[in-house]
């Protein structure tokens, strides 16, 4: 059930509206550094206390929270009743001392948008660690890496649609060894209006592609942005952002509502939240041309809603079914699963005991899968066939699972037949 929500501050009211309810799912970010030239700003030192920055991240668990950090950074200015809404397009100085006959109270630019890839994914529930570099990406120093700290990501997520967020991204889930699922931008753009005629005109893509391609199965790209209205009631400033942000709590829905295995595009838990329109639909000869070159995208249906409404991975190999979100995320989640009961029988004897306790251990795992709709069928292979004497005096312990994921409807065909009545 979609909630508004109204966080009032310091005298400044801001309105958030169709935040979902709250969700286990985490998500990460990797803000780097919004402006070439002058001080660092990034959203961990734009918006992080003095803890949150010497931990090098912060933790948001609702809007409500983001607005507050909001808020807090810019009322002490001038006062809280001059603090504008986010804006990605106002070009006028932020105020960093007091007013100006041209200054603009709040963020705006490149940080703005930030901002509000951030928001976005907030109101789908889950919640968001953030973190950031004083400088540049830098993999080193990037608390999101350590699974010491932070076991359970679930999805990590590009800001925007440059190669740059999308590398970070890259490295991330790869860095992670893979245990959660990254979201990125296309390249290129739309021109033109409808669909071909006779051949001729129509909407073009042009030079778009996939970013993060080596992500493969472990990730997925989208193209386009949405337009929607600040925070302020009265202000009818419309806001551009890109749609990873919302891709991602898409996959967050899916989690909280279903599982990891149900596909998050379509009218159940595809919805897109918080918008006016899309800045381009892409026609349906584009859609195809995007499909095959495996990047998502949104769609408007009239008197229904925009919702995300196609779901490939970035997986190479066409005829793999981790081409595919639901199966890929399967694999994340029963990796994340089996991998700690494997790794209890770490030194123990490589018997038939041993084997059948891990059977034991792994099935119900895969019977509930199986009857929540992930799998139709599996089977376990974890005896002497596998464990031979060489893999046993290799001191190796080898489990073979093999899976039958299910399908999704990706097309409807409906047959209409006249019934011949004498």
């Amino acid at each position: 059930m979609a909630l508004i929500t109204t966080v009032e501050l310091l005298n400044q009211t801001f309105v958030s509206s169709d935040s979902e309810r709250l969700s286990d799912d985490i998500g990460a970010v990797f803000s780097d550094r919004t402006n070439t030239t002058g001080v660092t700003m990034s959203l961990l030192t734009e918006f992080g206390d003095v803890a949150d920055n010497l931990a090098g991240y912060m933790l948001i668990s609702t809007v409500a929270d983001w607005v507050n950090k909001y808020t807090a950074k810019y009322a002490g200015i001038c006062g809280p009743d001059m603090v504008r809404s986010p804006d990605p397009s106002n070009g006028i100085t932020m105020c960093s001392v007091g007013p100006s006959a041209e200054c603009f109270i709040g963020a705006n630019g490149y940080l703005a948008k930030q901002w509000w890839s951030v928001h976005n994914f907030l109101q789908y529930g889950g919640s968001c660690i953030i973190t950031g570099d004083t400088t540049t990406w830098n993999r080193s120093n990037t608390p999101i890496l350590d699974k010491s700290k932070f076991p359970d990501i679930d999805i990590i997520f590009a800001l925007d649609h440059g190669i740059t967020q999308a590398n970070i991204v890259k490295n991330l889930v790869l860095g992670r060894g893979n245990d959660c699922f990254g979201v990125v931008g296309a390249s290129g753009f739309i021109s033109g209006y409808g669909e071909p005629v006779g051949g001729i005109g129509g909407q073009t893509a042009n030079g778009m592609q996939p970013l993060g391609l080596s992500l493969g199965q472990y990730g997925m790209s989208i193209f386009g942005d949405k337009e929607h209205f600040g925070l302020e009631d009265e202000d009818l400033t419309i806001i551009t952002t890109p749609l990873m942000a919302d891709a991602a709590g898409c996959l967050i829905r899916t989690d909280r509502d279903y599982y990891p295995w149900y596909s998050p595009a379509g009218y159940v838990r595809g919805r897109i939240l918080n918008i006016i329109r899309l800045k381009n639909q892409p026609t349906n000869a584009v859609q195809t041309y995007l499909t095959a070159n495996k990047i998502n995208f949104a769609t408007t249906v009239p008197g229904q809603g925009t919702f995300l409404f196609s779901d490939r991975t970035l997986a190479e190999d066409d005829t793999s079914p981790y081409k595919y979100v639901n199966v890929a995320r399967l694999l994340i989640y029963l990796i994340k699963t089996i991998n700690p009961i494997a790794n209890k029988l770490l030194f123990e004897i490589n018997n038939a005991s041993t084997r059948t306790s891990f059977v034991n251990s792994v099935t119900p795992i895969m019977t509930s899968i199986v009857g929540t709709g992930g799998l139709v069928d599996y089977s376990i292979v974890c005896d002497e066939s596998n464990n031979t004497p060489a893999i046993i005096n290799d001191n190796k312990f080898v489990v073979d699972i093999v899976l039958k994921p299910t399908k999704t409807v990706e097309t409807i065909v409906l047959r209409f037949t006249n019934l011949n009545i004498p």
